[in-house]
């Protein structure tokens, strides 16, 4: 062999007959990989070390990817000379035409991977096609070839779940190539991985906040509340000096008609939240065209023109007022601050504890124009480069002031900065069998050919359709999409709904080929979480074990009830009702019946002594719950350190866990009567166990969010009570934590939207005669956020401007290329089988719903 130019840094490809893989080579590929060189060998068929290394050294190089072997897909093509790539550069012509008949080398996978590290990467990431990896890789080749610290880098994704499973994937990858080389240097990386920003985009601007916040007037250690009950304030505050400033008191009730004052508040509140979701500012409210209205709702037409700067510019001055801010307004401020700087005061980025180098974002379709915007800015400001990964077909959070343009935006904001982003495209699918990818591209072409998805198949080189790398296991006995028809109201589909998901779990049972547990997961896909709970309520009728995974759910969960009974019961030690709800919660040892309270005959006073003396004066945990002791603990140290105490000593999630064994070993044991208790416990295990696992992530949570909203020496247990009773009672936005090992044999039930980034051996569709369009009060705007209309609709009163005709046409449009997003997001979570109920029922047939859209296929 020739001598290499240069040693590789970071990997090392070779083009090679395997009759010439002579023992030197094999030795020096060994090395390489002793170094953490990445080797990938093109040959025409498996290579063996056997001499140069042993069997187990051999499979951890290749388990961890370090070693990769691919073989051409045909063996009628021959290798015919070697070639040689090194850390990826000078890749020539040759070898793009080689890698053509090597199908499971992800040669584009490489080629983003590999990209000089001074290049702006914009990878469009079709469904299933790895973007994870990808993201990973790129950080490795950064870390390893380009000398990057991970502190230089900052990672922005679009949920927690998916920034702690991002820095999970970092660190295994790390600890991976540490166990087979032993190169110190991973195990310095690792340590230095808890310097990378890694979170949401929220998160990032939070902190970005607490840096340049002092231009809007907010100091470092600025809040995030939700303003539920001061956004209304506000606007009734608002609204009466309108009123009274117009003189129209005493003729509101009719001038309002057919709202009522309160109603219209309301209205008035939905309509400013639609505005702060698009990351529209106080100028761009102030200056909306709002049009013309006939004489009858001129009215509304004129409140809305005065009431939403008003209520704009007094709620940013309540803001910095108490130095606090909204989730949904963070990026928006950061915003605000950046253009609010003024010539001479230097570069805000510049205080940023670490200036990123790299600026890494995940999910970038479901970015808005303000997050768009702020990260353009921070690139230009800190001279760093950008790798966003994302698929516009997939942009479904529009809701949220998302834009399909994401990518078009961006490409503008950097061109005006006087740079250019490279841009890829990864196609190569790892999750769906090629039989389904090529039915669902069908169906997608179609909708692509209509303009309601961006899906085409026109141009090879910048083609939407995915390649399958895998067949479908040869075991299941259906190798298209499954579906059924009916023609009936959702209310009426319970027996249809029910018998698909046991004809669907029965078709799974016969894939021994995907036995695995991770391979073997079947999930119900719906719209709304209405429909999802519909679904559970049907299948707990029937005995089927479910797993409900909706949105807003946090606050109701069991972690955050028993918590909150705790913090209650410390409150108020001496409130009867208090203590024995605390008491049978898992953070007591001893739980009480109510029947031994009985021969009290409700008298508090003689209960709560026999409670004192019982179970609440003992000195540990072990005889109920030392309240007493705790109580004067609380008089001399900080609430958080009291309940850290309580909860490290309690150990609540254990308990939780023995108490959901024992139920659910019960309810098994009643629904499988006759059968040998061993046969099951295997499963019971397992379900308690999940349950164990959300538990404590929902738990860690909590822990999380207190510490975010609360100052550690300073919070009081009435502030921290009256926090989570009015959470509780309100938040519907905050999610559980994920829980990824779930059980085989529970049907996962969950809105398309909470399937985002999941996937399943077995999907279901079962509503699909659900319209895009309701007749609600909506407030709507142009492209270009400078126009608006309205509408607002009681029982069958309607009132609304004349711009909202026009941008009612234009969101009809848009609407109907959001479902088509959704529902394709749906159909590509499939790994092996999709199941879909075609439901013909509806009260207006020229109203578009999912099942309108899938009778529209290509024929071929």
């Amino acid at each position: 062999m020739e001598r290499l130019e240069r040693a590789p840094i970071y990997s090392y490809l070779e083009v090679i007959p395997s009759s010439e893989m002579q023992e030197d080579l094999k030795r020096r590929i060994k090395g390489f990989l002793l170094s953490g060189i990445k080797v990938l060998l093109l040959t025409d068929k498996d290579i063996c070390f056997k001499g140069i290394m042993d069997e187990e050294e051999e499979k951890g190089f290749r388990e961890s990817y370090l070693l990769q072997i691919f073989t051409p897909d045909s063996s009628s093509f021959h290798i015919k000379d070697h070639l040689t790539i090194v850390d990826g550069e000078n890749i020539t012509d040759e070898l793009g035409n080689i890698v053509k008949h090597f199908r499971k080398f992800n040669f584009e996978q490489y080629l983003v991977e590999h990209a000089p590290a001074n290049e702006h990467l914009s990878i469009k990431a079709g469904a299933g096609t790895g973007k994870t990896t990808v993201m990973v890789q790129r950080v490795m080749y950064l870390l390893q070839k380009a000398g990057v610290s991970p502190r230089e880098i900052a990672m922005i994704t679009f949920t927690r779940d998916a920034a702690q499973e991002m820095f999970h994937r970092l660190r295994k990858e790390l600890f991976n190539r540490y166990r087979v080389t032993r190169q110190i240097r991973y195990l310095n990386y690792i340590e230095e991985l808890k310097n990378m920003r890694i979170s949401t985009i929220h998160s990032f601007a939070k902190m970005l906040l607490k840096e340049m916040g002092s231009i809007l007037g907010y100091g470092r250690d600025v809040h995030i509340r939700t303003f539920r009950m001061e956004r209304k304030r506000i606007i009734e505050m608002e609204l009466e000096r309108y009123l009274l400033k117009n003189d129209v008191s005493k003729t509101l009730e009719k001038l309002i008609a057919p709202l009522r004052l309160h109603e219209l508040v309301d209205t008035l509140n939905s309509f400013w939240e639609e505005m702060e979701k698009k990351g529209m500012t106080i100028e761009e409210i102030t200056s909306l065209d709002w049009g013309e209205a006939t004489k009858d709702h001129v009215f509304y037409n004129d409140i809305m023109k005065a009431i939403f700067p008003a209520v704009e510019r007094e709620f940013q001055r309540f803001k910095q007022e108490n130095n606090t801010v909204s989730l949904n307004d963070l990026t928006r401020q950061v915003d605000l601050a950046l253009k609010r700087q003024k010539t001479g005061k230097g570069n805000a980025f510049e205080k940023l504890p670490f200036p990123f180098r790299y600026i890494f974002v995940d999910e970038f379709q479901d970015s808005d124009d303000v997050q768009i915007r702020l990260i353009a800015q921070m690139q230009k400001a800190l001279n760093s480069y950008l790798f966003v990964v994302g698929d516009i077909k997939q942009s479904i959070y529009r809701f949220r002031g998302a834009d399909h343009t994401a990518f078009n935006r961006l490409q503008q904001e950097v061109k005006q900065n006087g740079q250019k982003i490279k841009q890829y495209n990864l196609r190569k699918n790892y999750r769906t069998a090629m039989e389904l990818l090529d039915e669902m591209h069908l169906y997608f072409l179609e909708w692509g050919k209509n303009g309601w998805l961006q899906y085409s198949d026109t141009d090879p080189k910048d083609t939407d359709r995915l390649i399958g790398i895998r067949n479908m296991p040869k075991d299941l006995p259906y190798p298209k999409i499954i579906y059924k028809t009916v023609d009936k109201p959702k209310d009426c589909m319970e027996d249809d709904v029910v018998e698909m998901i046991i004809e669907a779990k029965r078709s799974l049972e016969l894939d021994q080929e995907s036995k695995s547990k991770e391979k073997r997961k079947i999930a119900v896909l719906v719209r709304t979480n209405k429909e999802a709970k519909l679904v559970e309520h049907w299948c707990k009728k029937k005995g089927i074990d479910t797993y409900l995974n909706v949105g807003g759910t946090f606050f109701n969960s069991e972690a955050v009830k028993h918590f909150s009974i705790l913090v209650e019961a410390l409150l108020y030690p001496k409130r009867v009702l208090s203590i024995l709800n605390l008491l049978n919660t898992p953070y007591s040892s001893k739980g009480i019946d109510w029947t031994a309270l009985a021969k009290f005959n409700g008298n508090e006073k003689e209960i709560y002594e026999f409670l004192r003396e019982e179970m609440l004066s003992a000195d540990d945990y072990e005889s109920g719950f030392p309240l007493l002791k705790i109580t004067k603990q609380l008089r001399i140290r900080p609430v958080f350190s009291v309940l850290r105490q309580i909860i490290t000593a309690t150990r609540p999630d254990s308990r939780y866990y023995w108490q959901e064994r024992e139920r659910i070993r019960l309810q098994t044991l009643t629904e499988n009567q006759g059968i040998n208790e061993e046969n099951w416990i295997e499963l019971v295990e397992e379900k308690a166990k999940f349950k164990w696992k959300q538990y404590v992530k929902n738990l860690n949570h909590l822990m999380d969010l207190l510490h975010e909203h609360f100052d550690s020496d300073f919070a009081t247990l009435y502030g921290i009570h009256t926090w989570l009773k009015q959470n509780q009672a309100t938040n519907r936005d905050e999610d559980e934590p994920r829980v990824d090992e779930i059980p085989e044999d529970i049907v996962q039930i969950m809105t398309v939207h909470r399937s985002k980034g999941l996937e399943f051996h077995t999907v279901l569709i079962p509503f699909t005669e659900r319209p895009f369009r309701y007749n609600f009060s909506e407030i709507l705007f142009d492209e270009d956020k400078k126009q608006a209309g309205w509408k607002i609709r009681k029982q069958n009163e309607t009132r609304e401007n004349l711009n909202y005709k026009k941008l009612s046409q234009e969101e009809e449009l848009a609407v109907l290329q959001e479902e088509t997003r959704l529902l394709y997001v749906a159909m590509t979570r499939v790994q092996n089988q999709l199941w879909i109920i075609k439901n013909n029922y509806s009260k207006n047939p020229s109203v578009w719903n999912w099942t309108k859209l899938l009778s529209k296929k290509l024929e071929v």
